[in-house]
């Protein structure tokens, strides 16, 4: 009878070990390891403007026992955003986002992000809610992450549909009026992380 409690107790432990989820931390890899554009449409093209510099994203980030990611947070610096055409477009960028008043575009979260579990191939989804702040204007919005868990550590990106007229923003144009970009944006994002 002991002998069968013993074993027992033994394989709920087991049980109970095996089925626990620990805290991981994650450290922002090294190099190339931030990725941010910002593509949209116009009366000519489509166009993607890509993020240069990135500040205050987190440099480690911990997944919690509860399967939540407590804060996570970064900043656009409006100077670094280049359009790939030039200067004379780069300045329509900082102008519309009005960067001499405003040079940071940032997204604070405001309360643990939910994760889903991890799926047999490492993938993951994660909820973001926050606060987007860009051009003196601050928007509540929610972000679905899609995360990837590798060997290594973790990707995690995504895409963010915004307009320009949610931040009274008029769109850039060119060509006198005659070349005009749409309102409907799209921030897309990459960050990696490593073990």
């Amino acid at each position: 009878m002991k002998l069968t409690r013993i074993t027992f107790l033994c394989l709920m432990l087991n049980f109970v070990i095996t089925n626990l989820t620990f805290a991981q931390s994650y450290t922002l890899a090294a190099d190339s390891s931030t990725h941010i554009t910002v593509t949209g449409t116009s009366t000519l093209h489509g166009w993607t403007v890509a993020v240069n510099e990135v500040k205050d994203i987190p440099t480690e980030i911990t997944i919690s026992e509860d399967m939540t990611v407590d804060s996570f947070s970064f900043g656009v610096v409006v100077n670094s955003m280049d359009g790939g055409r030039g200067a004379s477009m780069n300045k329509k960028i900082t102008g519309a986002l009005k960067a001499t008043a405003h040079p940071i575009i940032t997204f604070q979260q405001n309360e643990p992000a939910a994760m889903s579990e991890i799926d047999a191939t490492g993938n993951f989804t994660l909820t973001s809610k926050g606060i987007l702040k860009m051009v003196g204007l601050e928007k509540a919005i929610e972000i679905e992450v899609a995360g990837h868990k590798t060997a290594n550590g973790i990707i995690l990106k995504g895409s963010k549909p915004l307009t320009f007229s949610q931040f009274d923003i008029e769109p850039p144009s060119a060509m006198f009026g005659q070349i005009v970009c749409g309102d409907d944006i799209a921030v897309n994002f990459e960050f990696r992380y490593t073990k």
